[in-house]
């Protein structure tokens, strides 16, 4: 038994870890515990000083009232963070069923009461996305009455939380000499590099000079959708609007392409560009020989971009010829400096295609590539719409293990997007890379 802040008797349990080892709440956690039992509360603590055990007391809280016919719901922003925080929950209480509910499981699928009562059969605590939650309430399969608590982690992305659950922003401070004990803060350094001028971008790349010029004389005319417009007479004014717009699939395809092309070459460099520009042709002919769902003038116009691309000059891409950036080279010799023996790091990218093609480059580039074990990781969001673009070179499953990788030691450095910023659980971590400017300060500080 440990005293509460008020003076009054508090139970400290002992908690089970991922390696079955017991884990006691530190005297700060307990402060916060005691006041999410009066009131609602958002917890403000620095990243790492244990807001989630915070979550696991106040469940086993919950618990311990024995009404099997309420649920607990730990709502998170990200799937990659429910899948993190149920195998926290799990470890740490395994006296009652948990389950995860995440847009991978398709649980937008589930559309009758049976199935849902189904789902939740035996399960005291469930951790899913925010939109699992609120479709279930709004389809009437979960009422508000089963709920005796809800607990959102990563509660700062919305600013209405405060005023809608009537909740206050608590911070410890009976015990919060101990919690800056358990702060860490990061020392900050500033990496200064030349941007390449407008005159040279473009030099260097054989591929993407190509690119611009296929895209700079490419005919409406010959586009398989504007072709199938033209050829009925109740879709002739459509066919002269597209040909007005100049906008079809295929030409967006185009654009966008070039254009992250060109961004590929600024940020990574010329080398990266032509890989780029190369692997995305193959990926895209191997997506077409693989669908077989894709028929009619979908397939018509794939094939008809590819047929375009493969018009591009064949050229041999080695390491050897691995021409970089300024921006990237300055990256290089900062992380040239670093003690690799214990190294683990983090590089943020705003974009997709930059954190593919980079993470390849430092995997192969002779300055990192026997010092760094890289991949990337840009999240698991179920957006279908993505394989349409052309350099869409990532999928979920070429990243399932990067984290569990990462936490066993077996990568030492991933390049991700603003997927890794949502509280993720990346503890081992000594370095962080802001390779493009954070959006806002929300990011920065998470980082």
């Amino acid at each position: 038994m440990d005293e509460r802040p008020d003076g009054s008797a508090a139970v400290m349990p002992d908690l089970l870890g991922h390696n079955g080892a017991s884990f006691r709440p530190r005297n700060y956690q307990l402060e916060m515990l005691e006041a999410s039992r009066r009131q609602n509360v958002i917890v403000a603590m620095d990243t790492g000083s244990g807001k989630t055990h915070i979550a696991v007391l106040r469940i086993i809280d919950e618990l311990e009232k024995g009404d099997p016919e309420k649920l607990t719901w730990f709502l998170a922003p990200t799937v990659a963070l429910c899948l993190q925080q149920y195998e926290v929950i799990a470890s740490h209480i395994q006296s009652a069923k948990t389950r995860v509910l995440t847009g991978l499981d398709n649980v937008d699928r589930r559309t009758d009461q049976a199935i849902w009562n189904t789902v939740l059969q035996g399960i005291r605590v469930v951790v899913s996305t925010h939109a699992v939650l609120a479709d279930a309430l709004n389809h009437g399969f979960v009422r508000m009455s089963q709920l005796a608590v809800v607990i959102f982690d990563e509660g700062k992305i919305d600013l209405t939380i405060e005023a809608n659950l009537d909740a206050v922003c608590k911070t410890p401070r009976v015990y919060r000499a101990e919690l800056l004990e358990r702060a860490c803060r990061p020392r900050l350094k500033r990496i200064s590099y030349s941007p390449m001028q407008k005159e040279e971008l473009g030099k260097g790349s054989e591929l993407l000079l190509s690119l611009i010029h296929f895209i700079e004389s490419f005919d409406l005319q010959n586009d398989p959708y504007f072709e199938m417009l033209r050829q009925k007479p109740e879709t002739q004014e459509q066919a002269e609007k597209i040909l007005k717009s100049g906008k079809t699939f295929c030409s967006d395809q185009l654009a966008k392409f070039l254009e992250i092309s060109h961004h590929i070459y600024e940020e990574v460099g010329d080398w990266a560009t032509d890989y780029f520009i190369r692997t995305s042709v193959d990926h895209l002919r191997h997506t077409i020989e693989n669908d077989t769902s894709m028929t009619g003038v979908n397939r018509a116009e794939r094939l008809f971009l590819l047929e375009l691309l493969l018009d591009l000059p064949v050229s041999e891409i080695t390491a050897d010829s691995m021409h970089i950036s300024p921006k990237l080279e300055k990256l290089l010799a900062f992380l040239e400096k670093m003690d690799h023996s214990e190294f683990s790091g983090l590089i943020f990218a705003k974009r997709r295609a930059t954190v593919s093609i980079l993470a390849r480059v430092l995997s192969m580039h002779p300055a990192t590539k026997n010092h760094f074990r890289s991949a990337s990781y840009v999240g698991w969001s179920n957006n279908t719409s993505r394989k349409d673009y052309l350099g869409n070179l990532l999928s979920q499953d070429t990243q399932r293990d990067t984290l569990s990788e990462f936490r066993a030691g077996r990568i030492n450095l991933i390049v991700t997007t603003d997927a890794l910023e949502e509280g993720l659980d990346v503890s081992t971590c000594s370095l962080v890379v802001c390779y493009d400017k954070p959006a806002n300060l929300k990011s920065f500080v998470q980082r």
